[in-house]
């Protein structure tokens, strides 16, 4: 071989090593990238579970005061789909129906034959009770089945709000916040019971996260694909949300602010600009979440313009007029309409898990401090997006004069997130060379894992401190469920079910009768005798009660001084059974055989008005 043929073989040999080294490399590139794939695929698949499983446990353990309505609403959604009726899918102004097509889901899995048996509409809950115990169908079963996918809507809108959020962050960031949201008490105990605004809330969360996404996740033309896919979930979910409760109206004011804002960062009002930066994508957005409520409400394809006049109206009288009874809050009994705007606040602090409110803590000091995640421009973007949403959404629902805790679960969901976000940064800058916990140096991903396992712990340890009563966790760091006694309204059905299951030992249990606050569903659900509601104070007779067996005074009804003339009669005796839960004596059950003659003399004479 000649010199040449020489140089020639070795530059081949050269170039063939190197081609089969980079062969190497690209095939060792896509099995580790197929590595990673798996590896988030089981982590998200763990996450799941943690969403899934603590709502999943015991879910006919007890029901809540609305269940019971909204299984009847649901029942008469469903009948009238089956009759072709689509009017009468018009139950309720909330408007509810995400939520009265998972209580249909639970129909068709339970009684199917509900739709054509011919029974016309109920006119409440009672009748449709009596129907379905001649029917021999257990309506617990029926609320119970609801939950069921309740539970799957809800994971649904989980997956796709991670999915949002991973836009902006890496996997095990995102996890990390969103194992903080899994497992918050207050979101948890609202996400899988058939009520509408726990859904809400996962809806709206899906749908401000998209925006975000569309907003400042890409720069530039080569990702206008990637933003309309979420421009269009922001529609899509907000139209679910819009369906779930008027309130989340609320999401078309803040998209507008958004892209205003979005705006006016880019200093482009030139006409062509606020067209096409603007405008064009308010028109799509609104038109995409028109087509979805339009689509899964029925009532709308018969008179869309009188049902959206029937929401707004209803929906306006009901923020004016207040409520029809007085509830308890910071001591006193009052109406809603005179709690103040200190309200929602306490609310939101009072319902905040400590891993929630020492987070949002950590987030303001990791913004300013630009740590980890925080030093890009579009996470605090994000961020800001997120704080703004609750902002606003507080102040509006603070201007209605009906007031609940609950309703400010899509603030405390929103602001889990946001505190999700701080402790992940914390996690970031602790484990960066040169930081506190050297053994994390340049493996990130280990300290956030560390910390979610950390998170998860805490909260798991919240949340068995009031299983499976999760709505009646209130922060230990201001005294827990025991301290709320004396801030909140208390109950919302718990632990009457633990009454009716006593009555049930009783000889002669189908012949007892007992009268409570939330009868119909918490007691009547779970007790074999008559549940018998208790009226308001000038409904109720002594006619009603001289007969019963039991009186069941329960935590509210002490608060608000409810029945002041029953309470008198019965405080000097000593309850059969009382429900403690959290230290708080939510049910007393007395036996009104023991009420003494003068007692009755007193009710007689009181409830006569002598």
């Amino acid at each position: 071989m000649n010199f040449g043929n020489w140089i020639k073989a070795g530059s081949f040999s050269a170039q063939f090593e190197e081609t089969a080294e980079f062969s190497y490399n690209q095939r060792m590139e896509r099995k580790r990238e197929k590595q990673r794939v798996w590896i988030e695929l089981l982590l998200v698949i763990l996450l799941l579970a943690a969403f899934i499983a603590p709502r999943a446990v015991d879910l006919d353990r007890f029901i809540t005061i609305d269940e019971g309505l909204w299984m009847y609403h649901s029942s008469q959604f469903y009948y009238a789909l089956g009759q072709r009726d689509f009017e009468h899918t018009f139950q309720r102004f909330h408007p509810g129906v995400t939520m009265m097509w998972a209580g249909t889901l639970g129909f068709l899995d339970e009684f199917p034959e509900f739709r054509s048996l011919g029974q016309g509409y109920f006119g409440d809950g009672l009748q449709l009770g009596e129907f379905l115990e001649a029917q021999g169908v257990s309506p617990l079963a029926l609320v119970t089945a609801g939950r069921v996918w309740m539970i799957a809507q809800n994971a649904v809108l989980f997956l796709l709000a991670y999915w949002a959020l991973r836009q902006f962050i890496p996997t095990a960031t995102a996890l990390l916040v969103f194992t903080l949201i899994a497992l918050e008490p207050f979101y948890l105990s609202l996400s899988y019971i058939l009520q509408m605004d726990g859904l809400m809330a996962s809806y709206m969360l899906v749908s401000m996260l998209a925006l975000l996404v569309y907003l400042y996740a890409w720069e530039g033309d080569e990702h206008a694909g990637k933003k309309r896919v979420f421009l269009l979930l922001s529609a899509v979910t907000a139209g679910g949300a819009i369906l779930t409760k008027a309130p989340a109206v609320f999401l078309v004011l803040f998209t507008g602010l958004m892209l205003l804002i979005r705006q006016v960062e880019e200093k482009g009002f030139s006409l062509q600009a606020l067209t096409q930066r603007m405008v064009l994508p308010m028109m799509i957005w609104l038109a995409a979440a028109g087509v979805v409520i339009v689509a899964l409400w029925p009532a709308m394809w018969v008179d869309p313009l009188g049902m959206l006049g029937d929401i707004l109206a209803n929906s306006a009288n009901r923020l004016t007029a207040g409520i029809p009874f007085r509830l308890f809050f910071n001591g006193e009994t009052l109406n809603a309409r005179d709690f103040g705007w200190s309200f929602y606040p306490r609310a939101f602090i009072w319902r905040s898990s400590p891993a929630v409110l020492v987070g949002l803590v950590v987030t303001a000091a990791a913004w300013v401090k630009r740590w980890g995640l925080f030093a890009q421009e579009k996470v605090r973007r994000m961020a800001v997006g997120l704080l703004l949403a609750a902002l606003f959404f507080m102040v509006e629902m603070s201007l209605g004069e009906m007031k609940m805790d609950r309703y400010l679960i899509p603030v405390g969901l929103t602001l889990t997130c946001v505190s999700g976000l701080g402790w992940a940064a914390l996690a970031q800058r602790v484990s960066e060379p040169g930081k506190r916990l050297p053994k994390f140096n340049g493996v990130r991903s280990r300290a956030l894992i560390l910390m979610a396992v950390l998170l998860a712990g805490w909260q798991l340890t919240q949340l068995a401190s009031t299983f499976p009563y999760y709505y009646a966790y209130y922060n230990p760091l201001l005294g827990g469920t025991k301290g709320a006694e004396e801030m909140f309204w208390l109950g919302w059905g718990e632990g009457l079910e633990q009454v009716g299951a006593y009555l049930n030992e009783q000889p002669n249990a189908e012949q007892l009768s007992v009268m409570s606050m939330h009868a119909y569903g918490p007691l009547s659900y779970y007790f074999d005798g008559e549940s018998v509601g208790k009226p308001w104070p000038e409904d109720l007779t002594f006619d009603l009660i001289e007969n019963l067996d039991y009186m069941v005074v329960y935590v509210s009804d002490r608060q608000t001084g409810h029945h002041p003339l029953m309470l008198e009669v019965l405080e000097p005796l000593a309850p059969e059974f009382v429900v403690e839960i959290n230290g708080v004596e939510y049910a007393r059950l007395y036996k009104l055989a023991e009420v003494p003659a003068e007692g009755w003399e007193m009710l007689r004479a009181g409830l006569a008005g002598e």
